[in-house]
């Protein structure tokens, strides 16, 4: 079972940093990023240290974590890790409230994902749906390099 978890967490790794980096997968070659944590800027304010809210990689996903699908009903861990909440519930459900990527225990606390929704709105528009922002990281238009 462990090895099954750390196999899904290296994928959910690769896949993040796919969606991050506009596909390019480049930051670390032991297949995490920033050096085994995902650099997210989130709501945490963690980030990686730019500055810039132009930032090409600002850490914040397209994507859930968990099904890998845009987002519905997004939600940010008090970690700092995005989730749809149906994904979520489930996974608290069935494995517990530490969180899928980093396992700190979140009780159960999820919290409205602003820095999230302002990309969105900036990226697509106040009307934009989460399917459009999600096609953004396949063109770029969210960062990393579109070459």
């Amino acid at each position: 079972k462990k090895k099954e978890e750390g196999r899904k967490g290296r994928e959910m790794e690769e896949f993040m940093r796919s969606m991050m980096c506009g596909g390019g997968g480049k930051d670390g070659k032991d297949g995490t990023v920033d050096g085994g944590r995902m650099a997210l800027s989130g709501d945490g304010e963690g980030g990686s240290g730019k500055g810039s809210s132009s930032s090409k990689d600002d850490g914040i996903p397209f994507a859930c974590h968990l099904s890998r699908r845009p987002f519905e009903n997004p939600i940010v861990t008090t970690c700092g890790h995005y989730f749809n909440e149906k994904d979520m519930m489930d996974r608290i459900r069935t494995a517990g409230t530490g969180c899928p990527i980093c396992q700190k225990d979140t009780h159960g606390v999820m919290n409205y994902p602003t820095k999230l929704v302002a990309k969105k709105r900036r990226l697509v528009g106040r009307d934009g749906t989460w399917e459009e922002y999600f096609e953004m990281s396949k063109v770029g238009g969210g960062g990393g390099d579109a070459d």
